[in-house]
């Protein structure tokens, strides 16, 4: 297993130690963490070939040009890049309400059916709580509300407890997501690295529902490590805010399951924690899979795709997960205002900004 750490979730097959589905879901990880233990013993890792210093620094000097040129050609045009940045607080206070509008109505048809009935409801869940994970990304980036407690404070309880995450600790992982776009530090690695074949991209998203969620917060609240990657952020640092983030959900989905228990759902509370260890980090991982994943022959020199997208696809993976390319390079540009940029873009013929012919669901296919 620590000969093999790239596949230690997985327990490569060539070495046939076991086989993926001869493994109970819950043992791996634990042989996973108790590994993991053993490494931070023996010193130094070795990271593997994830990705080599001068292809990071092509991704950072590829970011950086696309980034002058998008400034440039909107100078040329009499814009500014500043006059995107505005946050309009009531833009996502809509969104956050219609978000609980559904789960109010998801949580009565739940109470309404009976049996497997209920099983109707499951993708419909997943689909309501990655939507609802917009609101903690764009809080992330300190878009959601002008004023920064309150827009950690709002997010954290409406979108990021429900969902098992803080706001701040989303915050760590995610900031090492855009400063090491496609390397081993880049916590979104273990599905965009494209040293990974399709065969472990699906072991990978196999690994998700079986609770990677939970696992990787227990790795990284008791360890200070991530899975499969080497953090660039402080090991002390990740175990306080990860601690900090078990206990503010033990205390958040207890106090819930009084909540729903007092009102007689909470079955549907239940079926929801479940849900959000299991489907909704899938759905997830197909979005980071489509946005982030290169491969030759089907991508030109990008570090990110933006796909053009119809009811259908923002309503399957998320409404506000789009304009990826222009995200990248301007993260602090709120979502409101990048649909604006990238029609400003597209009119302006940049290419970058182009979204790709085959589309969400064509990519998808082609990549995994």
């Amino acid at each position: 297993c620590l000969h093999r750490r790239n596949n230690l979730p997985f327990l490569n097959t060539s070495h046939k130690i076991v086989k993926v589905i001869g493994v109970d879901c819950w043992k791996r990880p634990l042989i996973y963490i108790g590994a993991r233990a053993a490494i931070a013993k023996r010193g130094p890792r070795n990271t593997g070939p994830v990705m080599t210093e001068n292809d990071q620094a092509h991704i950072a000097r590829l970011l950086q040009s696309d980034r002058q040129l998008v400034r440039q050609v909107l100078q040329n045009a009499g814009l500014d890049i500043d006059r995107y940045h505005s946050v309009d607080w009531l833009y996502m206070l809509r969104y956050l309400l219609i978000s609980w509008s559904g789960v109010v109505a998801l949580a009565v048809a739940w109470n309404m059916l009976d049996g497997a009935w209920k099983f109707l409801l499951v993708p419909l869940i997943a689909i309501l709580q990655h939507a609802m994970l917009n609101v903690v990304h764009e809080a992330s980036h300190y878009s959601l509300m002008k004023d920064k407690r309150w827009n950690d404070r709002v997010a954290s309880f409406f979108a990021a407890l429900p969902l098992g995450h803080t706001v701040a600790s989303y915050r760590m992982t995610h900031k090492d997501h855009h400063s090491y776009l496609r390397s081993s530090k880049d916590p979104s690695s273990y599905v965009s690295n494209p040293d990974l074949t399709t065969s472990q991209i699906r072991q990978t998203l196999f690994f998700l529902l079986c609770g990677r969620l939970v696992w990787e917060l227990l790795a990284r609240s008791l360890l200070g490590r991530r899975f499969e990657t080497d953090a660039a952020a402080d090991e002390a640092l990740m175990k306080t805010t990860d601690r900090n983030r078990l206990i503010a959900n033990l205390c958040f989905h207890l106090l819930a399951l009084a909540f729903w228990y007092a009102i007689g759902m909470v079955g549907f509370w239940i079926a929801w924690l479940v849900i959000v260890m299991t489907l909704t980090p899938v759905l997830d991982g197909l979005r980071t899979i489509v946005e982030h994943r290169m491969q030759p022959g089907l991508d030109g020199p990008f570090h990110t795709r933006t796909h053009h997208r119809n009811i259908v696809v923002s309503g399957l993976m998320a409404p506000l997960f789009q304009y990826h390319w222009e995200h990248h390079l301007f993260p602090a540009i709120p979502h409101h205002q990048l649909g604006e940029l990238h029609k400003t873009l597209i009119r302006l013929d940049v290419r970058g900004a182009k979204p790709v012919d085959t589309g969400f669901f064509g990519t998808l296919w082609q990549l995994i």
